[in-house]
């Protein structure tokens, strides 16, 4: 990022020394510093973590659940792998990530498959029929990071695995297969980690549930209080959280002493992808942006309190660095991006909760470029609804049934950029149906 300077050397070391731990307190508040207390306590904080209760399982309740996935598909989930899918699972992976005990990351596997090729294969056509892995390919390292700048206790540590390629091969395999029927095995309520759906699926929903309940519940008084609390936070009163997120980033850094190449890695990298969770559900207001932008302006040319000189524009900052920029993003353009996407997700995903509960309480009985403008919506609404006009004019009907398009409002004819328009001479039904 910047020369070999005592600068980051010092960084690094303070990074080093902030990870050490010298002390740790226990379950009743004593300070363990000795190596040995150390490890029993990080020890059976672990072991009483991931120890079962052994509580009694109904095997009634097993039969309430219904069976989704069909015998052909747990055929394929249970079959011994071939070398071609074994090999492309591992091509999956990335090269250089962290080894285990062994100390091969995958990259030794791809660089050297002709020689290591078949006894990988063995070894893992070998598990899928036996179900038996070896002791030392299982043996994994842990080490410990921490969650906070001020650790005191053992849950304030966060234990990361390095397991062998060996092991992480086996387990990648059975998570791509399992991928592909996850729609299925997971509730649509839940909405991180399934393909096809987001976290921000759930945002909008919430969104649109605290909104319904503030318009219906005027008279709970403790209720309604706690519910407008989540809306103003959720909307545009409580967008300042962003900026501020921003400013403290940036002041945790010392703009001083980096050069601007420095600079410029950290606001692409950081500064930049901060509002972008926010920004792809939410509109968010001008004045939040320009505060945004201002700072990280600030913090490039070295100045604070906007007192200096400004040689050239921050939109020259936002241009591809062929074109003479830095290849900052464009914080109002991306959040249209966004926000677009997210309409578009209305238009195609129309099984999913959120979608169902947006045209249900916004465009009922037809589609989302046929939604009229609502007076009374929620800030997430409010943000998506303005970006209709944008996917009417870049988008164009693929005719199947046909019952949901409206043939004179409507782009649905091949090579006409525009609805089409009835004959002038139209004067019935019958003869309405042609047109120019």
């Amino acid at each position: 990022m910047d020369r070999n300077t005592k600068y980051h050397h010092a960084n690094a070391n303070k990074r080093r020394s902030n990870n050490n731990i010298v002390a740790l307190k226990d379950e009743n508040g004593n300070w363990c510093t000795s190596r040995i207390d150390l490890e029993n306590l990080l020890t059976d904080h672990y072991k009483m973590l991931h120890t079962t209760s052994s509580p009694v399982r109904d095997e009634q309740i097993l039969q309430c659940i219904p069976s989704v996935i069909t015998a052909e598909q747990n055929g394929d989930l249970m079959k011994v792998p071939d070398e071609a899918e074994i090999l492309k699972t591992l091509k999956s992976m990335r090269s250089w990530k962290a080894p285990g005990p062994d100390g091969f990351p995958p990259c030794f596997f791809k660089s050297h498959w002709e020689i290591v090729g078949s006894d990988a294969v063995n070894t893992f056509q070998q598990f899928f029929r036996t179900g038996f892995m070896l002791k030392c390919l299982n043996a994994t390292n842990i080490t410990i990071v921490p969650k906070t700048k001020n650790k005191q206790f053992p849950s304030d540590l966060r234990p990361v695995a390095l397991c062998n390629t060996s092991y992480k091969l086996i387990s990648k395999s059975l998570s791509l297969r399992m991928k592909k029927l996850m729609g299925k095995i997971i509730s649509p309520l839940q909405a991180a980690y399934v393909p096809g759906r987001q976290i921000s699926d759930n945002i909008q929903l919430a969104q649109e549930i605290v909104h319904t309940i503030v318009d219906d519940l005027h008279n709970a008084n403790n209720a309604l209080q706690i519910i407008e609390d989540f809306g103003k936070a959720s909307g545009q009163l409580c967008f300042n959280h962003l900026y501020d997120r921003v400013q403290n980033r940036l002041s945790a850094w010392n703009g001083k002493t980096m050069s601007q190449c420095g600079k410029s890695l950290m606001i692409r990298t950081d500064t930049n992808t901060i509002p972008s969770y926010s920004m792809s559900c939410l509109q968010i207001p001008a004045e939040i942006i320009k505060k945004i932008n201002a700072a990280q302006r600030d913090f490039w040319w070295g100045y604070e309190e906007h007192k200096g000189t400004y040689y050239t524009s921050w939109k020259n900052f936002n241009l591809h660095k062929d074109e003479g920029g830095q290849g900052f993003r464009d914080s109002k353009v991306l959040n249209q991006a966004l926000l677009v996407r997210e309409a578009w997700r209305l238009c195609t995903n129309r099984e999913a909760e959120w979608v169902k509960a947006m045209q249900a309480k916004y465009y009922s009985g037809t589609s989302l470029i046929h939604a009229t403008h609502k007076k009374n919506y929620s800030w997430a609404w409010n943000g998506l609804q303005k970006k209709i006009p944008f996917i009417k004019q870049h988008s164009r009907w693929r005719i199947g049934q046909g019952n949901q398009v409206k043939i004179w409002v409507d782009v649905w004819i091949l090579g006409l950029d525009h609805p089409p328009e009835p004959r002038s001479d139209a004067a019935d039904s019958e003869s309405f149906i042609w047109v120019k």
